[in-house]
């Protein structure tokens, strides 16, 4: 699992080691300012292609792949918390 906020489209920067070969599932949690539909249709979701296309076939090219997002973080409320920790714990519950 990766875990990391974005930042104008980008995650974090930092090197790849192929050192994770054991791994079947990279699942991904983040958060972006964005709305969702500016980061899928405006921008085309660039940190999920960048993991599943760049990230997963070097470390885990068999691993299934899932991400969730909290988008829109810049008009983040508690309620939108609480709805996006409970799509969590019911995604994690069928992991």
């Amino acid at each position: 699992m990766l875990v990391f906020p974005q930042w104008w489209f980008d995650a974090p920067g930092g090197g790849l080691t192929p050192l994770l070969t054991q791994i079947d599932a990279l699942w991904v949690v983040s958060s972006t300012g964005a709305p969702w539909w500016a980061a899928r249709l405006v921008m085309g979701d660039p940190v999920r292609r960048q993991i599943a296309r760049g990230v997963k076939p070097w470390i885990c090219p068999k691993a299934t792949f899932r991400m969730l997002t909290l988008h829109n973080m810049d008009r983040f409320t508690p309620a939108k918390g609480s709805v996006f920790l409970d799509r969590l714990e019911q995604a994690f519950q069928r992991f």
